[in-house]
């Protein structure tokens, strides 16, 4: 089975993670720093060879005053700090990285309101992407249509005033991931866990607006999902809290609190 490797397809990023990662580690770096790093990294010519491997980066980077590329690269070096991280083989390493950079790619930040949509319209870019990038999928010819559904995935929440996430679409969203990419996959996986990500709440403070129910969570995290959603999780809401020890801390108990519950859930399943 076939995994592109995320250092020989964005080998400049890769190594400015790691360079991010160590200079954090080495508390040589500030948030500002930080931000001021990335914001430099990403020249013109870097955009273009971002959007070719990641479609959409240059219009994700150009909302809210590019908020959500800054935080995916700190989601990138929250990964590569993680010892949930570190504890994996190199291979589910290497998933994790291409779940990071395309968890967001469809994240639109406009006058500060968050989008409750993306993380299913990622799930379909990721998703076309994937056999460009070299993953093997199982039915290719019907992956246009699974993107469709998954892309146009919502409904409208009148509490809130905004569409959301569409659970009762689910069940064909993954089956088709099944049906296009294999059961646990490489391609798989990393479409599974980008569409997933804002589907379980970890952080009391962070409601999802479309929460799975604890009872359909087992339906679709099984134990090979289960490492990188974990993972995936605890560095998303590690990046919010990058330079707050304090605050990391709390919010990666609450994450790990939470999924030992659904391994014990999974373990539980028929």
């Amino acid at each position: 089975m076939t995994t592109p490797l995320f250092k020989d397809h964005l080998p400049e990023i890769w190594t400015l993670i790691h360079r991010l990662g160590e200079a954090f580690a080495a508390d040589k770096l500030t948030a500002q720093q930080f931000d001021q790093v990335v914001r430099a990294f990403f020249t013109p010519r870097r955009m273009q060879q971002t959007e070719r491997v990641v479609p959409g980066w240059g219009q994700m980077a150009s909302y809210g005053n590019g908020v959500t590329m800054v935080h995916v690269i700190t989601v990138l070096t929250s990964l590569m700090l993680s010892p949930s991280y570190r504890a994996l083989s190199p291979h589910d390493r290497n998933l994790l990285l291409w779940i990071g950079i395309f968890h967001d790619i469809e994240k639109k930040v406009i006058n500060r309101e968050k989008d409750h949509t993306h993380g299913f319209r990622s799930a379909a870019v990721i998703g076309r992407q994937a056999p460009q990038l070299g993953f093997d999928l199982r039915r290719p010819r019907y992956l246009d249509a699974w993107a469709k559904i998954t892309r146009t995935a919502t409904t409208y929440d009148p509490i809130i005033d905004r569409p959301i996430q569409d659970n009762e679409k689910l069940p064909r969203i993954m089956a088709g991931i099944r049906d296009v990419f294999g059961t646990d996959t490489p391609a798989a996986l990393v479409t599974s866990a980008v569409l997933l990500h804002m589907s379980i709440n970890v952080v009391h403070a962070w409601p999802q607006s479309a929460p799975l129910p604890d009872a359909e969570i087992p339906r679709y995290v099984d134990a090979a999902l289960l490492p990188l959603l974990r993972t995936m999780m605890i560095a998303d809401n590690d990046a919010w809290a990058f330079f707050d020890e304090g605050l990391k801390q709390s919010q990666r108990a609450e994450t790990e609190a939470v999924f030992r519950r659904i391994e014990r859930m999974i373990a539980k399943s028929p």
